[in-house]
């Protein structure tokens, strides 16, 4: 469990979370699943909140994210991001979709993850942020790969004692990166699934 305080004051708790990870066995093409899933219990109201968008008040081009997000390996090369809504790369950027996928390569081979949205979670289907950059500050060898499930992207969250967050998300990592049509199967699948059992309660 993890436990948010005002500086210096343990005892004034003001929200906790809990993450509970299943990771599935790795299946015959080399594919494994993890299903993530995190409870944000408030004990005082709490605004959930994100670095302001670009237009908004002191706005950031980085503004919006937050969540549950991956952040590739320096040597993955050749990045492509698509969503279920068929957009790709900054295409895609900011807007609401069942899942997105970020292939590659690492080392010439194929490589790929995916991140699906549970129709149960708050602003379903999730917002998208992407960083698709091939270094940072000009930098050799130091790219910048990430996406996030932004559902703080268009508006902060209210967060009242008594009515927890609940967010679930399935990751896929692949070797062999699949096609649009078994991600939208891998999707329907996961939506089908529910809640594991809660054993975290205070």
């Amino acid at each position: 469990m993890l436990e948010y305080f005002p500086y210096g004051r343990p005892e004034a708790v003001v929200m906790a979370d809990t993450v509970d990870l299943t990771i599935g066995m790795p299946r015959e093409d080399g594919s494994y699943r993890i299903v993530w899933e995190q409870v944000s219990r408030a004990r005082a109201p709490v605004v959930l909140d994100r670095t302001p968008l670009p237009g908004e008040p002191e706005g950031k081009s980085y503004g919006g994210y937050a969540g549950l997000s991956f952040r590739g390996d320096r040597f993955l090369d050749a990045v492509t991001v698509r969503t279920s809504t068929g957009r790709t790369d900054l295409d895609a950027q900011r807007l609401p979709a069942q899942w997105a996928a970020l292939t590659g390569t690492v080392d010439g081979r194929p490589a790929g993850i995916a991140l699906f949205d549970h129709p149960s979670n708050p602003r379903h289907p999730t917002p998208w942020y992407f960083v698709l950059k091939k270094s940072r500050g000009g930098a050799p060898h130091s790219p910048f790969w990430f996406v996030n499930a932004a559902f703080l992207n268009n508006q902060p969250f209210t967060l009242a004692p008594g009515q927890p967050l609940v967010r679930r998300h399935l990751v896929r990592v692949d070797n062999r990166p699949p096609d649009a049509a078994a991600l939208e199967e891998e999707f329907r699948r996961f939506a089908a699934t529910s809640a594991v059992p809660d054993t975290h309660q205070p």
